[in-house]
């Protein structure tokens, strides 16, 4: 990014509240699920999930004038009260399908795609209630049928607890399934997080066949996080973005596929202050150069720009006006101003009340024009 662009303003605060009766202490919500936790710091929390995979929570206090975050427009939207009915004639609906999971966080939403190209969508997961607190998980996969309905077609090897992307990593024309496999070392005494990736034997079936792991640190740090991919510097080869989190910082990581060892080399690394999710990325201030936006566990947001092939480099940090800044998302010049935007959310919890996730809208603008919109 060019030193005279920089994030100009925040145009849209969106605050989403729960009534009183979703005032529910969050560590008593964690112990109703099972799931551990452990205090770090003061009021920081690390919150183990099942399936072998943490994160960090920050539940201090936080107080914050809901109706004048940096002198924006605001939006308040109590859950408990929102009329849904409004928005009936758009959905309808399909049919269920089994209790299936794609991981706890980061997201936790099945993985669609028709890797076997066959016109029929594909749902990949786990089933919850098949697994223990070990690492018992196994990805499956439910297509539709020609009845319309999801039929379970495959399932992937034990320990493999995440469905992360269906990607072209090879730029050979057929897709590569990318796969979270979790397995305990007990030679190191850790939980190692492996990257596997699954290729086609043929171009009508699924991706079945272990090509290659990537595995950068083959120990109790392994975990990486908000694993994406694209072309970021518009080389013609696949890159990654991702966070890995040792303990007390985080690094956020740019990797580029390396055809001829058929691996991933890491070209770019920048060590963060404190725990960190994204992302955010696209050509948001419209200069044919991708930015990259994340957040962390405190509010603060990084934004990360290509300069060349495999260069990078943090162009503005900001904050937002929330905790644990997990949350992000794009949206295609909303407000009719030839501008992108990009969104930021997060969730803190007030002294008194119950919690409110509270979304900012951010747009990239010259220094010489600061205007709010």
């Amino acid at each position: 990014m060019n030193k005279y662009f920089i994030i100009s303003f925040f145009f849209l605060s969106l605050t989403l509240a729960y009534s009183q009766s979703h005032n529910v202490d969050p560590l008593i919500l964690l112990d109703s699920l099972n799931i551990h936790y452990q205090e770090v710091k003061t009021g920081v929390y690390e919150i183990n999930y099942r399936e072998n995979s943490t994160r960090f929570l920050n539940l201090n206090p936080f107080n914050s004038n809901i109706n004048n975050v940096f002198q924006t427009d605001s939006t308040i939207i109590d859950l408990g009260t929102i009329d849904t009915s409004l928005y009936s004639h758009m959905y309808s609906y399909n049919q269920s399908v089994v209790d299936l999971y794609n991981g706890e966080f980061d997201p936790g939403i099945p993985l669609i795609g028709d890797v076997n190209q066959n016109g029929r969508n594909e749902l990949y997961g786990f089933i919850s209630a098949n697994a223990s607190p070990e690492v018992d998980y196994e990805t499956i996969v439910f297509e539709l049928d020609s009845d319309n309905i999801f039929r379970l077609i495959k399932t992937y090897p034990k320990q493999t607890q995440k469905a992360r992307n269906i990607v072209d990593i090879d730029g050979d024309g057929s897709e590569e399934l990318h796969l979270l496999t979790i397995i305990i070392d007990t030679s190191i005494s850790a939980i190692v997080h492996k990257q596997t990736f699954y290729k086609k034997p043929a171009g009508d079936s699924l991706a079945t066949v272990l090509d290659f792991e990537y595995v950068p640190y083959y120990n109790e740090n392994s975990q990486l996080n908000n694993f994406t991919f694209g072309d970021f510097d518009n080389d013609g080869i696949t890159d990654c973005a991702y966070i890995s989190f040792p303990p007390g910082t985080g690094h956020f990581i740019i990797g580029e596929y390396n055809n001829y060892d058929n691996q991933i080399d890491s070209v770019f690394g920048y060590v963060l202050d404190d725990y960190t999710a994204g992302f955010t990325i696209g050509d948001l201030d419209l200069d044919n150069k991708q930015e990259i936006i994340m957040s962390d566990i405190n509010g603060i947001v990084y934004l990360f720009e290509v300069e060349a092939d495999n260069e990078y480099s943090l162009t503005w940090e900001g904050s937002v006006n929330t905790l644990n800044a997990y949350w992000h998302m794009k949206t295609d010049d909303i407000d009719k101003n030839s501008k992108p935007e990009f969104w930021v959310g997060g969730q803190f919890f007030p002294n008194s009340g119950p919690p409110i996730v509270r979304l900012t809208c951010f747009e990239i603008g010259r220094a010489s024009c600061r205007e709010r919109v």
